[in-house]
């Protein structure tokens, strides 16, 4: 695991290093993302065939959870677009079963008071090129690499027990930019793919309002879903998100 993950980390690596080095008539750019996470599904089990399904929604009550997200990046040539995303995300349920609860190597009672922790970080390095590159609309796609580091931990009765995964999954990435006026606009950024593994949507749709040439205000909605059936653990969830963000360009 760890020879797999310092390859991917040199992949990510050298594919920057390139973009950096042929650049020209760049100009970069942050974009921070910030708001509130409203869970739809979030279902996890440890292991993946024999644990207890546990609804970190129904069975354990999560609250909405705050959260940000950090892209920076280049976009350069007109085309080309080479970004870096931090999205960290944690969210805490609590409740009890009235049933016993069975994750990985530990049992807990019925009626046990339980929290459960549940992580969600990801780090991604995207390269999209724009195939429409018009004054009013530009599309492109690319791809993302990604790298999750995952898990999700449960306490109660004085037993805690718990679970990580971190591991590279390459996406899909799908970029849309629309200006039908000179301050108002749509902007759409999308990762995904479906494999036998597993899958993954992260999806964004948001107003755009632009207050001057380096200076955008974001409002809109992103949701994401996906997960995967591994024989050390089970979780499919399912995030909606209300999003408020700027992007300053320089």
């Amino acid at each position: 695991m760890r020879i797999a993950l310092r390859k991917n980390k040199s992949i990510l690596v050298c594919l920057l290093a390139f973009t950096m080095c042929s650049m020209s008539n760049a100009q970069g750019f942050i974009d921070l993302e910030s708001g509130i996470i409203f869970t739809g599904f979030n279902t996890v089990r440890a292991p993946g065939k024999s644990g207890t399904s546990i609804s970190l929604k129904d069975d354990l009550p999560v609250k909405p959870t705050p959260f940000f997200r950090l892209r920076v990046g280049i976009n350069f040539n007109e085309r080309h677009h080479v970004s870096a995303l931090y999205a960290p995300l944690t969210a805490v349920a609590k409740g009890s079963l009235n049933t016993p609860v069975t994750y990985r190597n530990n049992t807990f009672a019925a009626n046990t008071e339980l929290e459960a922790r549940y992580t969600f970080n990801s780090y991604r390095l995207t390269y999209n090129y724009s195939f429409i590159q018009k004054p009013k609309l530009n599309l492109g796609m690319g791809l993302s690499a990604k790298i999750r580091d995952a898990g999700t931990f449960i306490s109660g009765g004085g037993i805690t027990e718990g679970n990580t995964n971190i591991g590279f999954v390459p996406l899909i990435n799908l970029q849309l930019n629309w200006m039908p006026t000179e301050h108002f606009g749509l902007r759409v950024f999308a990762d995904g793919l479906v494999a036998a593994q597993g899958r993954a949507e992260d999806v964004l749709v948001t107003g755009i309002y632009k207050v001057n040439d380096k200076l955008n205000l974001n409002v809109g909605y992103r949701f994401f879903e996906g997960g995967s059936d591994g024989a050390s653990a089970y979780n499919f969830v399912l995030l909606h998100y209300a999003v408020a963000g700027v992007t300053y360009a320089f």
